[in-house]
């Protein structure tokens, strides 16, 4: 089975290689019960920057162990640190961090799923995160529809079309604030001993945009009119220029952080008073 819709993507040409190493190393570890490889976020809707993550979900098939998952997800990670979307944690912080990305989903390139946990919603299976997390602070239902609403099936079968999207009750809404909150909480603790605080910064407000968008309108645009959305409704533009800064020269900014947090509420009581 071959790789499709890729010429439409306009994919950089590290992802473009990396997708072609990564399903030769799929089809030779489990063959034909790979049914599907669906690409989402900023190399799908065009962009990505050089510390993008590749973003993809591999739907397996059913009857594969948990054992050969594990396996698989080593493999792919050490594909993804040759192609320099995956930086290897050095030290206790970086590896404590690391952790925190693993169960929560941020910063994770690849995901592997059952058929079964994909079709059913299986949050937790599907992005591999903590089931407490997911539970509790997880926006579940925006996620998930945000995520796929505009995702390419670039291998396989089409299984985004077999998923049933339920719409999208308020207090999803309430969680992603949340779980933007404590993120962005968080992170302003850890600047003292960590570089990446302000990633962390960056991530909350992205998701607290792709949120509340995708609570209002049910989708989930290209960057530009997302953010022109939210500008319009009173978000600081000034905090937006600088997070598309960052977005391209990545430094450190407490004052950035600083900011997060309110305009984390901005963002979701705007979309609250929409509906």
């Amino acid at each position: 089975m071959q790789l499709k819709n890729i010429d439409n993507l306009n994919l950089p040409e590290r992802a473009r290689f990396y997708l072609h190493k990564l399903i030769q190393v799929l089809e030779k570890t489990l063959g034909d019960r790979v049914h599907s490889i669906i690409m989402f976020g900023s190399l799908v809707k065009g962009y990505a920057t050089k510390v993008s993550d590749a973003d993809i979900l591999i739907i397996v098939s059913d009857d594969c162990t948990k054992r050969e998952i594990t396996f698989l997800n080593r493999l792919i990670m050490a594909f993804e640190v040759k192609f320099k979307y995956l930086i290897p944690p050095r030290g206790i912080v970086s590896q404590i961090l690391y952790s925190v990305d693993k169960s929560t989903g941020m910063f994770i390139s690849h995901f592997i799923v059952r058929k079964k946990d994909f079709i059913n919603g299986n949050f937790a299976k599907t992005f591999q995160v903590n089931r407490l997390v997911a539970k509790v602070l997880a926006p579940n239902e925006i996620v998930y529809g945000s995520v796929l609403c505009r995702a390419k099936v670039v291998f396989g079968h089409d299984l985004i079309s077999e998923r049933i999207f339920s719409k999208v009750r308020r207090t999803q809404l309430l969680k992603s604030i949340l779980m933007n909150l404590v993120t962005s909480l968080l992170a302003l603790c850890i600047f003292p001993i960590t570089k990446r605080a302000t990633l962390y910064e960056m991530e909350s407000a992205k998701w607290s945009m792709l949120a509340a968008y995708y609570y209002v309108k049910h989708d989930s645009p290209q960057l530009p009119i997302l953010l022109k959305y939210f500008i319009e409704r009173d978000i600081s533009a000034n905090y937006v220029k600088r997070w598309m800064s960052l977005r391209s020269f990545y430094q450190p900014d407490f004052k950035f952080g600083m900011l997060t947090p309110l305009n984390i509420l901005k963002i979701h009581i705007g979309a609250l008073k929409q509906k």
